[in-house]
């Protein structure tokens, strides 16, 4: 039993005990996606699946690129979901998009606004 009494303390005395530290955050936090990061990883791909067939590049009728919505105040809505083109989709015979793509594409107009001050 002798032999117990100083190895029990020994053996504890070996743990190292870390704290949770709770209440600190990641001292380099990523920095925040861009609006244009968002409408390539959300948003293009909803234009790919749903209006790329009539609206790509090329298109004489209307192109979807990046650049050319934020050109275009008709497309954008001068970045007023409300008034964009691109989620009323007015004067258009292709399907409509379903709330959550809509919803994304809300989103998007409203980082690209918050970025330009708007």
């Amino acid at each position: 039993m002798g032999t117990l009494r100083w190895l029990l303390p020994l053996a504890l005395g070996s743990c190292v005990i870390q704290p949770l530290d709770l209440g600190k955050s990641d001292p380099d936090p990523p920095p925040p996606e861009t609006a244009r990061q968002f409408f390539d990883r959300e948003v293009a791909p909803i234009l790919a699946t749903n209006c790329m067939a009539c609206h790509d590049a090329g298109s004489t009728v209307l192109s979807l690129t990046y650049d050319s919505i934020v050109g275009d105040p008709y497309l954008n809505g001068g970045f007023v979901p409300a008034r964009a083109a691109i989620v009323q989709k007015a004067q258009h015979e292709g399907p409509a998009l379903g709330s959550t793509d809509t919803a994304v594409i809300v989103q998007w107009l409203n980082l690209e606004a918050a970025e330009r001050d708007l």
